[in-house]
């Protein structure tokens, strides 16, 4: 069941935004930290959408039958693509992507990613014109 989202959820959103720019603007890393960070971001902004799919799947929800789970389940599988190559790079090959094909993936990973997100824009706007994208407080009791 879905629940629904509060001004505290936005809220939450917002100051660990601030945070996240605050560190950025702040913080001065030393090598080992910087270098930990980025290995440990790589590694899970690569498995973070395999697990999202596999638990996606693993609920019943049948993505590949319908447009909308298919184009999330095909953005989220793009994701590891530019960020699986950073992560090889970081933990196996000494910060370089040398590989023909790791560095073919991270250099064409960004045009999948680019038409997952317009195709599930193409899917959202069809929804929306076939009359379908109404939500419940749209609709009069």
């Amino acid at each position: 069941m879905l629940k629904r989202v509060t001004w505290r959820s936005w809220a939450l959103l917002g100051v660990l935004f601030a945070v996240y720019i605050a560190l950025g603007l702040t913080w001065t890393p030393s090598g080992g930290a910087a270098e930990w960070v980025f290995r440990v971001g790589s590694l899970g902004a690569t498995f973070a959408p395999l697990l999202l799919v596999a638990i996606y799947t693993a609920t019943g929800n049948h993505w590949w039958s319908n447009d909308v789970g298919s184009a999330i389940v095909q953005l989220a599988l793009s994701i590891p693509i530019i960020t699986g190559p950073l992560a090889w790079s970081a933990w196996l090959d000494a910060g370089s992507i040398t590989g023909g094909m790791v560095a073919w993936m991270e250099i064409a990973g960004p045009v999948l990613v680019t038409l997952a997100i317009l195709r599930l824009c193409f899917v959202f706007v069809r929804i929306h014109r076939g009359g379908n994208g109404k939500s419940s407080s749209d609709e009069k009791t």
